[in-house]
């Protein structure tokens, strides 16, 4: 798998994540964490199985790209969170772009990183 179609992969867990987190926020108000905490585990899910069928390489690799994106979920929830509580007139989609965007950063400097100690593609 190369890093576009690992950025690929991760912009599509940043949509699925803002839907679920949206509709669920919608559907039932009540706390946008738990709304965020949803979004963030169903983009997480989408994000693991799309890695295991798209990568095309042996286990240590889907392993380690699927390390990265949860290290980088929990960078976008804890993001997530941090904003809005240390500045509560910051609305949600705001805060929520904002961890989306460092933990998209964060993750493609991750499968960077990963890429160039193992030698190749992952």
């Amino acid at each position: 798998m190369n890093l576009p179609l690992f950025i690929l992969l991760h912009l599509a867990f940043i949509m699925v994540d803002g839907l679920v987190t949206l509709s669920m926020f919608t559907a039932l108000p009540g706390s946008i964490f738990l709304a965020r905490l949803f979004g963030v585990t169903a983009g997480y899910i989408f994000l693991a199985v799309a890695i295991h069928y798209v990568a095309r390489t042996h286990t240590a690799g889907k392993t380690l790209a699927i390390v990265i994106s949860f290290i980088s979920a929990c960078v976008s929830f804890g993001l997530f969170a941090l904003i809005l509580t240390r500045n509560p007139m910051i609305q949600w989609p705001v805060a929520f772009a904002a961890g989306s965007i460092a933990a998209l950063a964060l993750a493609a400097l991750g499968y960077i990183r990963a890429t160039r100690v193992a030698g190749k593609s992952l």
